[in-house]
């Protein structure tokens, strides 16, 4: 089987903070037998290929190209190659519709995120139109896999009478075994690994801690397009450190320092 992939995960294209979304992706070729991904990606990145049977291509567009470069470039490749399944996250669903207007491809979404979830729109007219967007696209999808059960609760609330399966993103946590006491700082310690992408809503985490008294201190761990705003909201609580991308070897010893992982 050969699987046509929209994502937003620029790990896919090199760039740090991803954790261990190559040797992830590397599984789902094998398992699949070849996986081409197509990551929603500005100018500087460049293709990759990770494997014989996992290539990664980016639209290299703006953000308000995306949608349209991936749509071209995944009709490009659909002229050179013959593909068995299309699989879109939820963030990158819209690109899906539109391609299905050209091709009979089954169709999967994967659904990572709280996506329904007011915080992270604000009053942002912008992420208002993503969200109708996303929920237009999905409900023309064939099936979905979800992360949790709230996710579902919510797909089938909206009617949407497809199969959905129950899978989280899965992770070897053996190597983040704690060997004993806790290693670090004193206090308890928040972590957050991951990108700082407005699907993740950081900035409502950065808030929430704010509110908190006492010996707290939380470590972000990774990088993004809205680093810089996520820093500036952070400046006034020297509580919050931002450590940077982390590469996978390094994590085991960060969650090992923590208390409460978000």
């Amino acid at each position: 089987m050969r699987v046509l992939m929209f994502s937003l995960d620029r790990g896919l294209l090199g760039a740090r903070g991803s954790g261990d979304v190559i040797e992830r992706h590397r599984k789902y070729a094998d398992m699949a037998g070849a996986l081409d991904i197509v990551v929603f990606a500005g100018p500087k990145y460049q293709e990759r290929m990770w494997a014989p049977n996992l290539r990664a291509f980016p639209t290299r567009s703006t953000k308000f190209a995306h949608y349209h470069k991936a749509v071209e470039l995944a009709t490009k490749l659909m002229r050179e190659v013959k593909y068995d399944l299309l699989v879109t996250q939820e963030f990158t669903a819209p690109a899906g519709l539109r391609l299905r207007k050209f091709v009979n491809l089954p169709w999967i979404v994967n659904i990572h995120s709280m996506f329904f979830s007011t915080m992270w729109l604000g009053f942002n007219p912008f992420y208002w139109y993503l969200l109708f967007l996303i929920k237009r696209a999905i409900r023309t999808a064939d099936g979905f896999r979800v992360n949790n059960n709230e996710i579902r609760e919510r797909i089938v609330k909206w009617g949407i009478q497809k199969p959905i399966l129950v899978q989280p993103t899965p992770i070897d946590i053996s190597r983040f075994y704690a060997s004993g006491k806790r290693r670090g700082k004193e206090g308890v310690v928040v972590l957050f690994v991951g990108r700082l992408e407005p699907e993740k809503n950081v900035g409502m985490l950065i808030r929430a801690f704010k509110n908190l008294k006492g010996d707290f201190r939380l470590s972000i761990v990774g990088a993004g397009s809205l680093e810089t705003e996520l820093k500036k909201i952070s400046a006034d609580d020297l509580r919050i450190e931002f450590l940077g991308p982390r590469s996978v070897e390094e994590l085991p010893e960060i969650f090992q320092s923590a208390d409460i992982f978000v």
